[in-house]
């Protein structure tokens, strides 16, 4: 799968979780396996004092072939179809531990 293949909404996710390398993004919303920002959507970062800062990495193309837990993280969201994204934690700018809320009927 290619960046240029996701909406808008799952582009903008994917350079937003490069941009963060270590951290968390909280309060998204799930409508039809899309993602949707919300006003309250924020980002954490996660530094460690002292540690190898390694430069980010990101793809200098605006479009490019997602690695496998991108893919995978995104099929996960399409087949979940509608919820509250509490929070996906990212490590090395992609995807680790997502928690998907729903109302229980």
């Amino acid at each position: 799968m290619f960046k240029s293949e996701l909406p808008e909404s799952g582009q903008k996710l994917v350079e937003l979780m490069q941009s963060i390398q270590f951290g968390r993004i909280f309060y998204l919303g799930l409508s039809d396996g899309q993602i949707q920002f919300l006003p309250e959507t924020e980002r954490v970062d996660d530094f460690k004092l002292g540690g190898n800062k390694q430069p980010k990495i990101k793809n200098s193309s605006n479009d490019f072939e997602l690695k496998q837990e991108v893919s995978e993280f995104f099929h996960d969201l399409n087949e979940i179809g509608n919820g509250f994204i509490e929070v996906i934690e990212v490590k090395r700018g992609l995807p680790d531990i997502f928690r998907i809320r729903n109302k229980v009927a």
